[in-house]
């Protein structure tokens, strides 16, 4: 199936960006969220990993665990939601998502 047009040019404008240099945490934290929504997570994991090193907040890492755990990744994504939980500035809604991701992850790699 081919790839709907305003995604391949979304994708084209995000990596002409990313070539330019976008720091911008939080605009990287909502285009790795859309990317997490479509499925696309490996393209998710490099925009969040990038937001997270911009300095994103606790949901860009809770979100890069969530693109790490749907790629199977199972060890990483429970580092990744281990360090969200460790955050003093973490929301509610993203707290219980961490902790939920980490018990799966958890029991994945046999720890539960």
């Amino acid at each position: 199936m081919a790839q709907p047009v305003r995604e391949t040019e979304a994708a084209q404008a995000l990596n002409q960006a990313l070539k330019l240099g976008l720091a911008s945490g939080g605009l990287l934290e909502e285009i790795g969220e859309k990317y997490v929504a479509l499925g696309r997570n490996k393209l998710a994991e490099g925009v969040l990993r990038r937001a997270v090193s911009s300095s994103a907040g606790a949901h860009a890492q809770r979100l890069l665990g969530d693109a790490l755990a749907a790629q199977g990744d199972a060890e990483e994504a429970l580092k990744v939601y281990s360090a969200v939980l460790s955050r003093d500035d973490v929301s509610g809604e993203d707290r219980k998502a961490a902790s939920a991701g980490a018990t799966q992850m958890q029991q994945q790699a046999g720890r539960a």
